[in-house]
């Protein structure tokens, strides 16, 4: 795409160029000049002349102004397609402009990634799925869907795109972190910029983000879909600013009670439901009882991930009924309470229900490449991840200290399948297991959060264990300023906040690791501090100050770049 330059001189002069390319020059203050001039161009340009007059408005002469409203108005001007921004440059303005191609029809899905998942997948919530619709569409409000981790939010979310699917003419997905920024979140979702035209001329978040509200804003077709999976307390501050009813239905899912928002609370499934999902799951037929499995589904609260995974669990090892009941019975305690409504208590644990995955999590036989694999996924943001993006984070290549019967094993899996070295094998088991959850249209896996929440718990990976990841985060937190956009760096600080997060937790760390991690907090640092956020960054400047001078370092210096010291 080409890009077009107007200046306006010290001497208040306009040059361009005309369409043979040769330069003209528009004396603002000569009447028969501006006319002269103005009539020979391209409406494009007198779009970009009728931006940069708005801009400069107390620099131009009103003469060359009305002029210009004047020939705009006769050729029936508007801003049209034109994206324009304006460097100083000692007593020159330079617009930097590109003329955008004809509109193109937007794509139904404006994000790359939305996991739709087919209503055969769930159990009892048909219910829950008819009122999203129904309060979408009367309430004309954004909705938010509330309840504790691990109770089905995000899959009730996935069901109701998938549902509704062709209700809508556009669709798009973001997902955040526990601690992450609203606006760093909708500007990184993969292709959400580019399908919508949003040009990288912009180089500021704020001004991105608005660029691609107007975009939204703009699309005539309707209703259309916006779904923020995991939504933390940053979205509140852009409530007002987002697309609204009847052009578009916003749907918020979140562990958290936010304000401004309609709420929906999601509860635990009904008894006779969670009975329903655990068969499910569980297809052996001579296996555990209609009894023992109403038991165990009482033991866990009717929780529905705990469910999904102790049904899988229970299959796969095939454990007799009283290694299970006893496992949850030992590793349940009391905790932090929480709101629940289809109870007489009204309350449950949140504490509880991380235990009774722990245990479940100790049943079922987790080793080698499957465990390993947990542990790097722990240390990624709770999001979809592509598998061919998941090989080269990982590389599996380097993974270190496999015992000589981990390879033996290793070999005997996968030298059939010419896998070795890759992290299919295991991605596949997990699925399978339910540990992990995947989307098969985009070839991308998840782990949720509680699931995190629980291997952080039971086998906390060293930064041994996941050093390859760590170093490669670490790079592409780098920028090379010679040819490198910081906006393209933007979508990789959940990762560096997720490797920090298991850095954070370790229980003491070998001087090279300090170094390592110390260089990651460093490019993170320099990432947020161009997306705005300088407290964040001087905190994790100070972080790895500290550790240099433990150290003994004067300086932390990564390949490319640092912050002074």
């Amino acid at each position: 795409m080409k890009q077009n330059i107007i200046t306006l001189d010290g001497n208040r002069n306009i040059v361009l160029q005309d369409i043979s390319g040769s330069a003209v020059t528009i004396n603002t203050a000569d009447a028969e000049d501006i006319l002269q001039k103005l009539e020979a161009l391209q409406n494009e340009q007198l779009a970009v002349l009728r931006q940069m007059a708005e801009e400069q408005s107390e620099t131009l002469p009103d003469l060359f102004k009305k002029l210009l409203r004047g020939v705009a108005s006769e050729k029936n001007v508007v801003h049209g397609n034109i994206s324009a921004r304006s460097v100083k440059m000692g007593d020159e303005v330079h617009y930097h402009y590109y003329i955008l191609p004809a509109r193109e029809k937007l794509p139904k899905k404006l994000t790359s990634d939305i996991p739709l998942l087919p209503a055969s997948h769930i159990v009892g919530r048909e219910e829950e799925l008819m009122d999203l619709r129904k309060l979408l569409v009367q309430n004309r409000e954004a909705l938010l869907l509330n309840g504790l981790g691990g109770i089905g939010k995000t899959t009730l979310a996935q069901v109701f795109a998938h549902t509704h699917f062709a209700d809508y003419a556009h669709i798009a997905w973001i997902t955040q972190e526990a601690e992450s920024d609203f606006l760093l979140d909708f500007i990184s979702a993969e292709d959400f910029r580019e399908n919508l035209a949003v040009l990288p001329a912009l180089t500021e978040p704020a001004d991105i983000f608005h660029a691609m509200l107007r975009k939204l804003n703009a699309i005539e077709d309707k209703p259309n879909l916006l779904i923020v999976d995991n939504a933390n307390k940053s979205v509140s501050q852009f409530k007002d600013m987002l697309p609204c009813a009847p052009e578009w239905h916003i749907l918020l899912t979140s562990r958290t009670e936010l304000t401004g928002f309609t709420p929906k609370r999601l509860d635990f499934l009904s008894p006779e439901n969670a009975f329903l999902l655990f068969k499910k799951h569980y297809p052996i037929q001579n296996g555990l009882t209609d009894t023992q499995i109403t038991e165990l589904i009482e033991l866990v609260d009717c929780h529905t991930l705990t469910i999904e995974i102790l049904a899988k669990t229970a299959e796969g090892q095939n454990y007799p009924f009283e290694k299970l009941k006893n496992a949850l019975k030992h590793d349940a305690r009391s905790g932090v309470e929480i709101y629940r409504s289809d109870t007489p208590e009204k309350t449950v644990t949140i504490e509880k229900i991380t235990s009774y995955l722990c245990a479940v999590f100790s049943l079922s036989g987790l080793e080698g490449d499957e465990l390993w694999l947990l542990q790097q996924l722990c240390a990624l943001p709770a999001e979809y991840h592509e598998f061919s993006l998941l090989q080269t984070l990982l590389q599996p290549k380097k993974r270190k200290k496999i015992s000589f019967l981990d390879k033996i094993i290793h070999w005997f899996h996968h030298k059939a399948t010419n896998e070795e070295n890759s992290v299919a094998p295991a991605l596949k088991a997990l699925t399978k297991k339910g540990w992990l959850l995947k989307n098969a249209e985009t070839n991308s896996y998840k782990m949720h959060k509680v699931v995190g929440e629980v291997v952080r718990k039971k086998a906390l990976p060293t930064i041994a264990d996941i050093e390859p990841l760590l170093n490669a985060v670490t790079e592409m937190l780098s920028l090379d300023q010679t040819k490198d956009n910081p906006i393209e760096k933007f979508p990789w600080i959940p990762f560096g906040n997720a490797v920090l997060e298991v850095a954070d937790l370790q229980p003491a760390l070998a001087a090279e690791e300090e170094k390592n991690i110390a260089v990651l907090q460093n490019n993170l640092a320099l990432r947020l501090r161009e997306f705005g956020k300088h407290e964040a960054a001087k905190t994790l400047l100070e972080k790895a100050v500290k550790s240099a001078e433990k150290n003994s370092a004067r300086r932390i210096r990564p390949p490319q770049e640092a912050i002074p010291i």
